[in-house]
């Protein structure tokens, strides 16, 4: 009679001898291959600095690392279980419905910049990721949040952004006074017919409006940077919000400016911040496009958004210069690599503003053939 074979035995690396049931261990060596990892990866996240933290798809706290306790000032008994928004600062109450409907949609949130309240009350600036955790079938079941302290870097760039504002207040009464004495020096030469003087009187006039420009966008950058742009919420219709801007600027401009779509659906948010965004899209539009005479401004609905585009037939950007356009002070230069004026902060204070309302600004351009951005906001519910 044939003798049974004996099951192999294997060793792991944490001194387990396991029986195969192949007699050649493959299965079982697949197996200790995948137990290795995930202890690998258990012990990357138990002494990362970072806080880890998962959570249920109903935004329940399932795991808490050495960081989160480090961070936040729990235990793991004294916080598994209970939902994450106890973390979540008056104030702040906000981010929980929107970064759970960012995860159900399938989104993966990336350095969203917030508040976090510790144990013992602190606040915190933090720097978050929030990832969807999906199942063998796709679904998601949870979530995955690094968090990265960032109180300390934001006080700095506080402290920065109170002397740039400073700074810019005190530049800013006497270049308007200077402007002011200008204008009326260029009547009085006017009414004198001393005509000679008037192109260097208006050269200075013009020099003097391009400072005063420049230390109003440095006003606008301490604000953001410090979060002191204030944000109304309330409801408001786009459509007349973006018609109201197309008019405004179509008394300033050659450009033919045609406004195509309509929605009578509202949003919610501050209706003269978004009238800047477009405001300044159509002065991009215009600017970068000086040998064109047209500028398309489109509203439409899409997926419970509103999708505004504003499009011009000018210079175009590069694809190189997709992903920087939005980042502060990236200016585009035309196609013989002028450099247009301007700090290159606009676009960034557009993106802010549109991500404070929750939505999303992106573009479509090509060089030489024009650029077409869009921003989407969210409807209000039920309207």
């Amino acid at each position: 009679m044939k003798k049974p074979t004996t099951p192999k035995t294997k060793t792991s690396s944490i001194g387990q001898k396991l029986p195969s049931i192949y007699a050649d261990g493959s299965e079982m060596d697949e197996m200790l291959k995948m137990m290795e990892k995930l202890l690998h990866w258990a012990a990357i996240v138990e002494s990362s600095d970072d806080a880890i933290i998962s959570k249920s798809a109903d935004g329940y706290i399932t795991s808490w690392n050495k960081g989160a306790q480090n961070l936040y000032g729990y235990k793991p008994s004294e916080i598994v279980g209970k939902p994450v928004s106890v973390l979540m600062p008056p104030g702040k109450q906000d981010d929980f419905p929107y970064i759970m409907g960012q995860l159900h949609a399938g989104k993966k949130i990336e350095h969203y910049e917030t508040k976090r309240v510790t144990k013992d009350g602190r606040i915190l600036d933090v720097s978050i990721t929030v990832s969807p955790i999906r199942d063998s079938s796709g679904h998601i079941i949870g979530a995955s949040k690094i968090a990265r302290d960032v109180t300390e870097r934001v006080e700095y760039e506080r402290r920065r952004d109170d002397f740039v504002s400073t700074a810019s207040h005190e530049l800013k009464t006497p270049l308007t006074s200077q402007l002011a004495f200008g204008e009326l020096l260029e009547e009085m030469i006017d009414r004198n017919g001393n005509a000679e003087y008037k192109p260097y009187i208006r050269k200075i006039n013009e020099q003097t409006g391009k400072l005063i420009g420049l230390v109003e966008d440095l006003l606008i950058l301490s604000r953001l940077r410090g979060g002191r742009l204030p944000i109304e919420n309330k409801l408001f219709s786009i459509h007349k919000v973006v018609k109201q801007a197309v008019e405004s600027l179509q008394l300033t401009t050659k450009h033919d400016i045609e406004l195509r779509g309509k929605t009578e659906r509202k949003v919610r948010g501050d209706s003269n911040r978004i009238g800047q965004v477009v405001t300044n899209l159509l002065s991009n539009g215009i600017k970068y496009s000086p040998k064109a005479d047209k500028i398309v401004v489109k509203v439409a609905e899409k997926n419970g958004f509103a999708v505004i585009s504003i499009q011009d037939f000018g210079i175009g950007i590069p694809n190189e210069y997709h992903g920087k356009i939005f980042e502060r002070f990236f200016r585009v230069s035309d196609t013989d690599e002028r450099t247009y004026p301007g700090m290159g902060i606009g676009l960034n204070f557009c993106k802010d503003i549109i991500e404070r309302h929750h939505g999303k600004i992106w573009l479509a351009s090509k060089k030489g053939e024009g650029s077409t951005f869009y921003f989407s906001l969210p409807f209000a519910h039920g309207k």
